[in-house]
């Protein structure tokens, strides 16, 4: 068993040792990969032998071979852009986890021991490498929610008790879009959330979002401070609210609703957000 943990370790260190290269590789995307790819038939052999583990130059091949081939494997689940995502310790210790379950295959595979803990070894291995693409979902959604909380918008949502949120687009930052629709006629509004760098006027002169054409009509100060503009059948509705520069829009919703819903902004969290 003492093999066992010391194949693991050293795969969990080959794990860290990846990912920080992942992190701070000079180059784009392909240069970072190209260099985790080249180190891990280097850093492999090298981990094993001060891991004190038998056959060390093979078990750090084969388990560099392991780990990039499960690599391939999960990538199709689970980027590493989405591990990365989640935050610098949760990404960190999942990369761990992958090169200690992938040094264990390997070393399974070349390190003498009894033919019954080589199945059990890399079955154990298989079947949990196997369980990432149960929780894709929920990793993407939990990067997701990282990501959110830590582009720097602000979190605020009107609360709409006919509407339901149906999108969030967090891509545009420092903007956050919100897309809501009624549960019974489907009627859409349109949320735009973004720092107050600008006046509410100036926002309403050039409203979000920018490729559409901003249109000839004029903006007009409603009572409250808000500013209110009509281009065709849309309606838009720009104040700050909460510290925020906010605008509402929509075609089918008049100028009094959409001014009614600004009181009912408040601050919500980046998974509140995301749980629909």
């Amino acid at each position: 068993m003492g093999a066992l943990w010391r194949a693991a370790l050293a795969g969990a260190v080959i794990g860290v040792a990846e990912f920080l290269l992942f992190l701070y590789a000079p180059g784009g995307d392909l240069a970072r990969a190209t260099t985790m790819v080249v180190a891990l038939p280097v850093l492999g052999p090298l981990a094993c032998r001060a891991a004190g583990l038998p056959r060390w130059p093979l078990a750090g091949l084969a388990g560099a071979a392991v780990m990039l081939g499960f690599a391939v494997v999960m990538l199709r689940a689970v980027s590493l852009s989405e591990l990365a995502d989640l935050g610098a310790w949760p990404a960190g210790a999942s990369m761990a986890a992958i090169g200690a379950t992938a040094f264990l295959a390997g070393a399974g595979l070349v390190v003498p021991w009894n033919a019954v803990m080589r199945v059990a070894v890399v079955g154990v291995v298989v079947v949990a490498y196997a369980g990432v693409w149960t929780v894709r979902d929920t990793i993407d959604r939990a990067a997701r929610v990282q990501r959110l909380a830590d582009s720097g918008v602000p979190l605020l949502a009107p609360s709409l008790q006919a509407y339901r949120l149906v999108g969030v687009d967090e891509q545009a930052a420092p903007w956050l879009a919100l897309d809501y629709r009624h549960w019974s006629d489907g009627s859409a509004i349109a949320v735009y959330v973004g720092p107050a760098s600008v006046t509410a006027e100036q926002a309403c002169a050039s409203p979000l979002p920018k490729w559409r054409a901003a249109g000839t009509a004029r903006c007009r100060q409603a009572p409250g401070g808000a500013w209110v503009r009509q281009d065709g059948r849309l309606h838009t509705v720009v104040a700050v609210q909460g510290g925020a520069l906010v605008q509402v829009e929509s075609e089918r919703v008049g100028e009094a609703e959409l001014l009614a819903m600004l009181p009912t902004f408040r601050p919500v969290t980046a998974e509140a957000l995301l749980r629909r």
